[in-house]
């Protein structure tokens, strides 16, 4: 009977003996004591290749970038399932302006589980396709007007969900960046830019505007020692690849909080500082921006070539 725990008895042989006749049988026929069986099922594998590993998401890709920063990593495309695509939905702006598709916020959420499955069905099948971005021009106070690329509502989705699986590899290597989908202008080819993250920016410059009141008996020449050091250290780590905008952003803002404690010092304010005394002040202490990393293709092909790789 099956039940559960071990066998209630043993098992009987059903054949006889050899030469069991008339004779005394040369061999006995022996019974055995029935084998010991697993009373719960195994989850482990019988083999190692039989089942494949559960994936660990995310948190497993974030350790091993972690781990090992030579990794390559050869399929990820599987985390951009529709789980992150809702999130990323979710992480966009409501009343943000509309691409040439027209398609708002509050419309795509209305059929969202349906869209978000015909979008993930389109990725992983190779259907899906960036739109145009829309163009609109901003005006500027010279009277100039500047581009401005306005992606399609699915085109941000996609473009949120790439940078979170990414980050997830990147984050160890540039913390303190925010990786932005774009396209190329000559060939219009896909190109990951790194950008560094404004708020890690704006906390940065809180802390410069703290320093700066309290040296702010210190000599001209003083703090613009302490501003150029500063500044230095500060693109050492960020003056990456098509970061440029960020550079000048960061020089810029320095600059002005510096002139407005050199203004308050003086009892002439802005008649004993203007912008031309601040900028041959700015020549003479502050570096000026510039790129000081190489691609990483470019590192790649220098660490392949003296065979760091």
């Amino acid at each position: 009977m099956d039940a559960d725990g071990k066998s209630d008895g043993s098992i009987v042989p059903s054949r006889p003996a050899n030469k069991a006749g008339t004779e005394p049988p040369a061999e006995s026929a022996e019974g055995r004591l029935p084998a010991n069986r697993n009373t719960v099922p195994s989850n482990l594998a019988r083999t190692p290749s039989r089942n494949k590993r559960r994936s660990r998401g995310l948190y497993g890709v974030r350790e091993a970038a972690r781990q090992s920063r030579d990794l390559n990593f050869t399929a990820l495309l599987h985390h951009v399932n529709e789980e992150l695509l809702t999130s990323s939905f979710y992480e966009l702006k409501k009343n943000a302006a509309v691409g040439v598709d027209r398609m708002t916020w509050h419309e795509y959420e209305a059929d969202l589980e349906h869209r978000i499955a015909d979008l993930h069905g389109r990725i992983h099948r190779g259907g899906f396709r960036a739109k145009p971005s829309r163009r609109v021009y901003i005006p500027k106070p010279d009277g100039r007007q500047r581009p401005l690329g306005i992606a399609s509502l699915e085109d941000k989705i996609v473009q949120h969900a790439v940078r979170t699986v990414l980050q997830c590899i990147y984050e160890e290597d540039f913390l303190g960046f925010t990786h932005i989908c774009g396209k190329t202008r000559k060939n219009q080819c896909f190109v990951l830019w790194r950008r560094t993250m404004a708020k890690r920016m704006r906390r940065t410059l809180a802390a410069i505007k703290v320093q700066l009141r309290r040296r702010r008996h210190d000599s001209v020449g003083t703090t613009g020692r302490w501003l150029a050091s500063v500044i230095r250290g500060w693109l050492q780590y960020h003056a990456v690849p098509d970061n440029m905008r960020r550079l000048d952003q960061f020089v810029t803002e320095v600059t002005k909080l510096w002139l407005r404690q050199l203004r308050r010092r003086s009892q002439r304010g802005r008649a004993a500082w203007p912008w031309s005394r601040m900028h041959r002040l700015v020549d003479h202490y502050l570096p000026k921006p510039k790129i000081l990393h190489p691609y990483p293709k470019d590192r790649y092909r220098a660490r392949l070539a003296a065979r760091a790789v």
